[in-house]
């Protein structure tokens, strides 16, 4: 009998790990789940926020393109060879700059 008991608890001990360790798994899943969800809810907001930033250099692009490379009274956005400068400057104090050819821009409204 009393080996039947030591077997038992043996056993209950192994089959708790057993289900333990199941329920580890599956919270640890269901964790690295709510991680990716997270990060593609952030991703889904940085492409929300660019395409809102594109519409807006689209915008300004065909108003350019409609005046002639003008976008107030005064101001033109050309250089010499009909092409936008749009640039900025990063955390480290670099330029960055991209040229746009205007001739070879296309638009659909």
């Amino acid at each position: 009998m009393e080996d039947y008991l030591k077997a038992m608890e043996l056993l209950t001990v192994d089959g708790d790990r057993a289900i333990l360790q199941k329920q580890v798994e599956r919270i640890t899943r269901k964790c690295k789940l709510q991680e990716k969800d997270e990060e593609i809810r952030s991703m889904k907001e940085e492409i929300s926020s660019m395409r809102s930033q594109m519409n807006d250099v689209l915008e300004v692009l065909k108003i350019a393109k409609s005046n002639n490379g003008m976008i107030g009274r005064d101001s033109t956005m050309l250089d010499e060879n009909h092409r936008m400068t749009i640039g900025y400057v990063d955390n480290n104090s670099q330029i960055a700059e991209v040229k746009i050819p205007l001739d070879g821009i296309q638009y659909t409204l």
